[in-house]
């Protein structure tokens, strides 16, 4: 019993913060103020996806079936780097890896 009243004192300690953040608050423009450095980020990743579409564009003119993949692997390479970082980061909030970890992780 005791366990869920600590619990329960923790969560409502996250929800009281004043460093809480709530998007919906937020005008537009200020979530792209926010997140601008991400926006480039990307869009250079996808600058750099199509130098290599165009890099193979010989190849995919041949076999027409391989463009359909690349959207694939487009997302599944997303979809594993943000996992990878989530587990990574849920990790070092609850101590469970440290910088004596660099080498292992």
């Amino acid at each position: 019993m005791q366990l869920k009243i600590e619990g329960d004192k923790d969560s409502r300690g996250f929800e009281d913060s004043e460093t809480a953040y709530d998007y919906r608050h937020e005008g537009v423009l200020q979530c792209v103020a926010s997140r601008l450095g991400w926006l480039v980020f990307f869009f250079c990743g996808l600058m750099l996806a199509a130098v290599v579409v165009e890099a193979f564009e010989e190849v995919l003119k041949k076999e027409v079936e391989l463009s359909y993949f690349v959207p694939l692997l487009i997302g599944h390479g997303g979809n594993t780097g943000s996992q990878a970082v989530a587990t990574m980061i849920r990790a070092l909030a609850l101590g469970q890896v440290g910088m004596q970890d660099l080498f292992m992780v």
